[in-house]
């Protein structure tokens, strides 16, 4: 498996897991929801890029920007680095390679 799948599939756990937190933690029915909504897409995104589809590529820097938007939001009112720093820190990391391996494999 390559690695930048491996990668989208972990941070795709990773987003399910700080949603579930944030429920477990603030009762925020909203993180649960939207972690497990990208959380899923982000995992089907995984998949498809296992058979090198271009619309997978596109929907993980897609997903991954939204959240990095959002998380990025989130830091800059909380300064915390739970969720916020680390999640924005991670989501720069996926967006980044896929689109780096995005533009290598669809010249």
């Amino acid at each position: 498996m390559r690695s930048y799948i491996l990668l989208t599939a972990i941070y795709a756990i990773l987003v399910i897991t700080l949603g579930i937190l944030g429920y477990q933690q603030a009762g925020s029915v909203i993180s649960l929801v939207m972690g497990l909504i990208f959380g899923v897409i982000l995992l089907f995104s995984a998949f498809y890029m296992t058979q090198e589809k271009k619309w997978a590529f596109i929907l993980g820097i897609l997903a991954s920007s939204i959240l990095l938007i959002s998380f990025g939001y989130r830091f800059g009112i909380t300064l915390g680095f739970m969720p916020g720093a680390m999640s924005l820190f991670s989501g720069i990391i996926i967006a980044g390679l896929l689109l780096s391996v995005s533009k290598l494999m669809h010249r």
